[in-house]
């Protein structure tokens, strides 16, 4: 085995440490109601950060979007894996968190240039900014078919259906 440096030890025993922790936990007490319940807490939150990145689509309200977007597609994805439902609304938010994290990217490489010395910068600052509303056209879209009123009846339903399950 290489030889660590401080750093790296220090994070290897925390990451032992972290899977000690989880492995410690019971799911026991975990219930279908519970989940149903946290299953509607991320939706209205990533619905919430989407109303706030319609509000005001500055880089830092679509990153709190696409984070929100990532844990209720993980939360999608688990409920489709136990009932087979949600198939559509997971590909939806699928995308969705796909195409906010290329936003993500394109605001991160747009911070590294420099066009006020850098011509070349000056044309790819651009060309970002074209790519970034292309795509935020798309991703609003996607989002709003994501929330129409049937979809977020069904996930009232679906959280309804899991509540009585446990």
């Amino acid at each position: 085995m290489p030889c660590l440096n401080s750093p790296a030890r220090g994070i290897l025993h925390a990451a032992g440490r972290l899977r000690e922790l989880i492995s410690a936990q019971s799911l026991d007490s975990l219930t279908w109601k519970a989940v149903a319940s946290e299953f509607q807490r991320c939706s209205k939150k990533e619905r919430s950060a989407w109303l706030a990145a319609l509000d005001d689509p500055s880089a830092e309200q679509l990153h709190a979007w696409r984070n929100a977007t990532k844990t209720h597609y993980q939360q999608m994805l688990l409920v489709h894996r136990l009932t087979g439902r949600m198939k559509r609304r997971l590909k939806l938010a699928g995308s969705l968190g796909r195409w906010l994290g290329w936003h993500h990217d394109l605001d991160m490489l747009a911070s590294l240039l420099n066009p006020a010395t850098d011509k070349t910068g000056k044309r790819a600052l651009k060309e970002i900014a074209r790519r970034q509303r292309k795509l935020r056209r798309r991703i609003f879209r996607t989002a709003a078919r994501l929330h129409d009123k049937a979809r977020s009846k069904t996930t009232k339903r679906l959280a309804e259906h899991l509540a009585r399950a446990g």
